[in-house]
């Protein structure tokens, strides 16, 4: 079973939090250099993330693309709603994005 990571922000220290197996993110090579490169920090908490509001939606993307792809799974975080919004305009973008690349290959509904 893969280890569970969450993803929250807390607005009034700008920081992400990432809960979850620790060990298990710092133990992986690709997340452990991510990790290093963007300067987290382990705390009792998890590992913490200095953000602000303005970058909060491109570090979201990247630590959720990463999550997945390092063979982990993304649960949700209760009651964030700064992050329930990143997550509802991701969602909205990547619908957006599957009608654009039907329209563009010609797979439109004529109804």
């Amino acid at each position: 079973m893969p280890a569970q990571i969450s993803i929250e922000f807390d607005g009034d220290l700008q920081t992400i939090l990432l809960r979850g197996d620790g060990q298990a993110m710092s133990r992986h090579p690709l997340f452990g250099i991510y990790l290093r490169s963007i300067g987290a920090v382990r705390t009792g908490l998890g590992m913490t993330i200095a953000t602000d509001e303005e970058s909060l939606h491109t570090r979201y993307q990247e630590l959720s693309d990463l999550v997945r792809r390092c063979g982990f799974e993304l649960v949700e975080a209760e009651g964030n709603q700064t992050l329930a919004h990143v997550k509802q305009d991701e969602e909205d973008f990547a619908s957006f994005s599957r009608s654009a690349e039907d329209i563009w290959n010609g797979d439109v509904d004529a109804a």
